[in-house]
């Protein structure tokens, strides 16, 4: 194993731009992550990590995949696996993890396979290491699921997505409309069999040795299973960019298209320098392809839609300057799940054009992007972009350090995105990037055509140039937990870092609810810089835990608000780490001024510290004597998303239905007092995984406690609850049931 730095006390000099500020650098922070995983299918695990010693330079221009490493190359010099999971089996992409510790060679390449039929909780947990020593180590929690289910306030996936994936014959030589592929077979073939078809299908006893030609047809019904491939990719043809295939399906007899591998690896299609696979489809399921060095697209020939990628790689697409890594925006209704996308797109070498080469670009409507990993693009993890795309829904996925970013919602109506994991998005000095490092952008790209109905909520973002940006009218922000947001060096210097930003909308009103956030290390809070709207202006920024701000910040304010909007904005139930500063208007202003001139803040508080549990590793719960726990209220924003989509939004930061008891709690979190033990072994493992409850060979046994979930979530509430006059040692041991 590679000797890692011991822990020292080193101090960075960060030239501010009004000052010079000697700031401590730590040791870097291992980050806890939650994953769903589907029974008896493969998962890939992203390992995260924030680092002081990350540093944001002018990468180099050439032609070449764009090199997203800075955090790892730059920064973190060690991921190390600490423990394994007892219900599975984890890859250092293709190679089994047999012992601990464990470096891992790249930590967007961890695959978690788990036990075959095995459902229930399972995890493991890692450490990272930087100049400045070695992290503690941070649990990632695995819910292995025999139903795929839904983040709140999700809609239920369409019907094709709840068909059961079919099961290749054991034997047989008789063709039928069915498809048999396996380049490791002794016996594959194209060569057509007295009385088989031209272009051969394959049989199961003697299958086809290549995948079906340019502009094969497959019939309503029709089952491809693609074996072997891993070994020996299987190319699409060569000579020419693109390779095309139209699925015939209906909603009665949908086509599948099934990878089948016994080991951790998929199938693999490939193609020809910056090739395009063209998949003309409707009532269609992909499952288990790894496609490589391909873009998906899909044109107009058959728009029905109702398509489904699910447990996918989409890796190196390699188109130049437009594109995206999957694009098929033909008709509605589209489920992406469990998909991992990487590295879609090149740098030029002039750098002379901003490179849009997204991981999923979306022109439809009724769209789910659901538990999948995408990382690395040339432009955005995930654009939507069409004036009448209606329906997008993006939820429980890990996305990170992208060259522009995570989200692009340019328009239009009904976005909700929920529970993802957001990191790693800067300001990158490429010149063909058009980011300024906002990962999540709520976009009136369009003058006349503003988003509306857009909700971001119950998401993690850390460690970018900013957080969230707001356009468009009826938006809600609610729950979600932002940490270490900061201006880099390659950022325009009359930029400023604002954790969350209000635009323009050109509708005539403009409705905005900013509600129960945390935000924690970021350089300044929320900033509404919108020009003026002739209609109604409501703003509600209410309930939100304001945590400490950066020190070297240009604008070390909690708020800003544009003169335009002065008038319509409600600032109330907020908690300030610190003496309140709001700019109001074009002047600087205190609590004290607000309270005696507006009518606002009267029931918020300031220089009152939150009591997070962990702020150093990202844990900005709260800890049993908060001041911040039962002094909030219920915001209208909860009523109106029920209002208008009929489903709840009334969950916290970790999905713990609010409130808890009988006052809400102030910020992104519900203070959780029933079952701690429980609770925190299904959500973060990191309870359990200090315990001494893993044997010598660094697994987990996590069998005996899900008794304790099931007796935890099937009990009363009233058992759970904090009792009066405990101290708060007791008080946790009451937690712990």
């Amino acid at each position: 194993m590679t000797p890692l730095t011991t822990r020292s006390s080193v101090y960075f000099l960060l030239a501010a731009f009004w000052s010079i500020v000697l700031v401590q650098a730590g040791p870097p922070v291992a980050i806890p992550m939650t994953y769903h995983v589907t029974k008896n299918k493969q998962k890939f695990i992203a390992l995260a990590a924030y680092s002081d010693d990350i540093t944001y330079r002018e990468a180099s221009h050439t032609d070449e995949v764009i090199n997203f490493g800075i955090r790892y190359d730059d920064a973190i010099t060690a991921w190390r696996i600490e423990t394994l999971p007892a219900h599975g089996t984890l890859f250092d992409s293709y190679t089994e993890i047999d012992q601990t510790p464990y470096l891992v060679s790249d930590p967007d390449e961890v695959l978690y396979v788990p036990n075959e039929a095995y459902v229930g909780p399972d995890g493991f947990r890692f450490s990272v290491s930087d100049s400045q020593g070695i992290s503690d180590p941070a649990g990632i929690s695995l819910r292995v699921e025999a139903e795929v289910t839904l983040p709140k306030g999700i809609p239920a996936l369409p019907a094709i997505f709840h068909t059961q994936a079919p099961v290749p014959a054991a034997a047989g030589n008789v063709e039928t409309d069915d498809w048999y592929i396996d380049n490791s077979h002794p016996s594959a073939t194209d060569t057509p069999q007295p009385g088989e078809s031209s272009p051969r299908h394959g049989t199961p006893d003697v299958p086809r040795a290549t995948i079906p030609p340019n502009n094969t047809s497959f019939v309503a019904g029709a089952r491809v299973f693609l074996a072997g491939g891993v070994e020996t990719p299987y190319q699409t043809r060569s000579g020419v960019t693109w390779h095309q295939w139209f699925f015939r399906g209906t909603s009665e007899s949908p086509v599948y298209v099934i990878g089948i591998n016994d080991g951790p690896g998929k199938p693999v299609i490939t193609g020809s320098a910056r090739g395009e696979l063209r998949l003309q489809m409707e009532h269609t399921l992909f499952e288990g392809i790894d496609f490589r060095g391909l873009s998906i697209a899909q044109f107009e020939d058959l728009v029905e839609g109702h398509v489904v990628f699910r447990h996918c790689v989409i890796d190196r697409m390699n188109r130049g300057t437009t594109g995206a890594g999957i694009q098929v925006n033909r008709g509605n209704h589209k489920v992406f799940y469990d998909v991992h996308i990487k590295r879609a797109g090149f740098t030029e070498p002039d750098l002379s054009a901003e490179n849009d080469v997204h991981g999923i670009q979306i022109s439809a409507s009724f769209f789910w992007v659901l538990d999948s990993l995408i990382h690395g693009s040339a432009g955005d993890a995930i654009q939507i972009n069409n004036q009448a795309s209606e329906g997008l829904y993006i939820a429980r996925n890990k996305l990170h350090s992208d060259n522009e970013n995570a989200l692009d919602f340019k328009r239009r109506y009904d976005l909700i995105f929920v529970e993802n994991d957001v990191w790693d998005y800067r300001a990158i000095d490429y010149r063909s990037s058009g980011s300024d490092g906002t990962p999540v952008l709520v976009n009136q790209d369009t003058p006349g055509q503003p988003p509306i109905y857009s909700t971001v909520s119950r998401n993690r973002i850390w460690d970018c140039n900013g957080a969230i940006r707001l356009q468009g009218q009826e938006i809600w922000t609610t729950d979600n937990v932002i940490w270490h947001v900061h201006q880099n060096a390659n950022a325009p210097a009359a930029d400023v870092a604002y954790a969350i930003e209000v635009g323009n909308n050109d509708h005539e009103d403009y409705t905005q609810r900013i509600t129960n956030n945390t935000l924690h290390m970021v350089d300044g809070g929320i900033y509404i810089w919108a020009g003026d709207n002739s209609g109604v202006k409501d703003h509600h920024i209410v309930g939100n835990n304001f945590g400490e701000l950066n020190g070297d910040s240009r604008e070390p304010y909690h708020m800003r608000i544009s003169g335009n909007h002065i008038e319509g904005t409600i600032l109330d139930y907020n908690n300030y780490s610190s003496p309140l500063r709001v700019r109001w208007g074009s002047t600087l202003r205190d609590l004290a001024w607000m309270q005696a001139n507006t009518a606002n803040c009267a029931q918020s508080f300031e220089n009152r510290d939150p009591m997070f549990a962990d702020p150093d590793h990202f844990d900005l719960s709260l800890q049993p004597n908060s001041p911040l726990i039962d002094t909030n209220i219920e915001h209208v924003a909860y009523g109106e998303f029920f209002e208008q989509y009929g489903r709840s939004l009334m969950y916290d930061a970790n999905n713990m239905p609010r409130p808890q008891e009988g006052g809400w709690d102030i910020g992104a979190f519900e203070y959780r007092p029933f079952c701690a033990v429980a609770w925190a072994l299904w959500h973060d493992l990191d309870a359990y995984l200090e315990s001494e409850d893993h044997d010598q060979n660094g697994r987990i046994d996590l069998m005996d406690y899900v008794a304790q979930i099931n007796a935890c979530t099937s009990e009363s509430p009233a058992k759970w609850v904090r009792e009066p006059g405990l101290k708060d040692e007791d008080s946790d041991k009451r937690r712990g049931g």
